[in-house]
């Protein structure tokens, strides 16, 4: 009989009748696992960067690339632009922005870029420009250092921000990503076009 052992009874033949031997009943549980934090590109509306100088009146939202960089010279100042749906974020959860970023050369060993919540909205990935750009106010929701010209990821901790919009009813927001020293080389983040596109990463 399968599960059981069985023994003669009594010490008699073992074709003689049989009894099963029971023992102890052990149960398990195994401990839950935490959920996975909720990762999603689809969480940035828009996306788009603007150059200053000649290239004031140029629009490229469709650019799969978001460069930023601050200089002197207007031609060469760049600025990047998101929307992100923040509808999804609940109380009490963390919220990270995650960028896939580079320097353009190694003239520098990193060069910070600012994350600015703008003041003004209305514009769009495929129209905004240097000349008609949305301003941008004068708080910061954090700083990444970018080092290197290969690729990776980097998180920006914008919690305490997007849980205070969300107390206001907010349910989107859009920021600026703005460099904040004169530096040789540029940054250049992914744009939502690709595959390694700008995240919002959601923690329960």
């Amino acid at each position: 009989i399968r599960g059981k052992t069985m023994i003669g009874d009594g010490g008699g033949p073992f074709n003689s009748p049989a009894r099963a031997i029971t023992g102890p009943t052990w149960s398990f549980t195994t401990a839950g696992t935490p959920p996975a934090p909720a990762t999603d590109g689809s969480r940035v509306l828009a996306d788009a960067y603007v150059r200053g100088g000649q290239y004031g009146n140029t629009n490229y939202g469709n650019a799969s690339e978001l460069i930023t960089k601050f200089t002197a010279d207007a031609g060469y100042l760049r600025e990047a632009y998101m929307v992100l749906d923040i509808s999804g974020v609940q109380p009490g959860q963390t919220t990270r922005l995650r960028l896939f970023g580079k320097l353009s050369d190694t003239r520098a060993a990193s060069v910070e870029t600012a994350i600015v919540p703008l003041t003004t909205s209305g514009w769009t990935e495929t129209t905004v420009t240097w000349n008609n750009r949305p301003a941008a106010g004068s708080d910061t929701w954090g700083t990444v250092a970018v080092s290197g010209t290969t690729a990776k990821w980097y998180d920006i901790d914008i919690t305490s921000q997007v849980q205070a919009l969300r107390t206001a009813g907010e349910t989107s927001v859009a920021i600026a990503l703005r460099g904040i020293a004169d530096t040789l080389p540029y940054v250049t983040f992914s744009g939502r076009e690709t595959a390694t596109a700008p995240q919002l990463v959601i923690t329960p």
